[in-house]
């Protein structure tokens, strides 16, 4: 008993199939992801503004752009320089420049003490 041989090209159309499906599944993937391909996760959504004068670091790392690190030198900026009185006053810590602050304009507020 002979096994039939596949016709000639049977072998390129699988082939040409498996490479269009990889193609299509990677383009879904980047789309899906392109907004959070440069993004640091957050680590929680804050459920209300968060109050910088009264805020610890935990609670400030849930802010957007705001990681455990630039969080901790907000903390120890306003220990050692008072609190602060406004969103804006957050320009005076190292590494928050005007897109940080704009992000942060809508999530933050600072109560006078």
């Amino acid at each position: 008993m002979t096994r039939a041989e596949p016709a000639p090209g049977d072998h390129d159309f699988a082939a040409i199939a498996v490479m269009a499906a990889l193609v299509v599944a990677g383009a879904i993937a980047a789309f899906a992801f392109a907004d959070d391909a440069h993004a640091r996760p957050r680590l929680a959504p804050p459920a209300h503004r968060v109050d910088l004068a009264t805020a610890d670091a935990a609670e400030i790392a849930t802010l957007p752009r705001v990681g455990p690190a630039l969080a901790a030198r907000i903390v120890a900026d306003r220990a050692a320089r008072g609190p602060f009185r406004s969103v804006e006053d957050l320009a005076r810590v190292a590494g928050i420049g005007e897109s940080t602050l704009e992000a942060l304009r809508s999530e933050a507020v600072a109560t006078q003490p």
